[in-house]
């Protein structure tokens, strides 16, 4: 189940996210640490609260990359292992952590570029979910277009078996007319007959 909310598009795009932020953070922080002296402009306090604030997320970051490749690791146990991008990403955090670990700048973690596999699999399963929902949507309008035509079929029936309805009605009526004509002649017959009768 871990692998699986890994695994959900939300959560890695969250991670691309992250890792983006990370680098940029991680540029922001060596900046910052190397050129204090271009910063003169902004007060020293503002200076090491940003600063903090940097490496505090930065270290987040690191954190949650770990925590990420753990779960990982719990839930595809020995297919991590066969997964290059897995194994991409286990080696720059390793380096990651443990530049952070040793005191190494934050130059490390410019290596984060390597982990750009993580975008372009979020392309392809964005890709492959609207080709999904295509397919979908072409199968409905095909289902719907068949519907139409029984519809249309059922309607020229309809049509038909009302004008054969309404021709065989013409027929009775006609039968009818035909037959109270005759009993009007029978009628008068009668009349006539009883006159000459009487």
């Amino acid at each position: 189940n871990g692998g699986k909310l890994m695994e959900l598009y939300e959560v890695q795009l969250l991670v691309c996210l992250l890792i983006g932020l990370d680098i940029l953070f991680s540029n922001v922080e060596f900046v910052m640490s190397y050129n204090v002296t271009s910063l003169s402009l902004v007060p020293l306090n503002l200076q090491v609260g940003v600063l903090r604030v940097v490496q505090s997320f930065t270290g987040f970051t690191l954190f949650f990359f770990m925590l990420e490749l753990l779960v990982l690791m719990g839930t595809y146990r020995g297919e991590f292992f066969l997964h290059i991008g897995y194994l991409t990403d286990l080696g720059v955090v390793l380096v990651c952590a443990y530049g952070e670990v040793d005191g190494w700048g934050k130059e490390v973690r410019v290596l984060g570029f390597v982990r750009f596999w993580r975008v372009v699999r979020l392309v392809n399963s964005l890709l492959a979910g609207v080709r999904d929902e295509h397919a979908d949507t072409k199968e409905v309008l095909k289902k719907s277009q068949l519907r139409a035509k029984e519809v249309a079929l059922e309607k020229a029936r309809a049509t038909e078996g009302m004008k054969r309805e309404v021709a065989a009605r013409r027929r009775v009526e006609a039968m009818l007319r035909g037959y109270k004509d005759e009993v009007e002649t029978l009628s008068e017959a009668l009349k006539i007959a009883a006159v000459d009768v009487a």
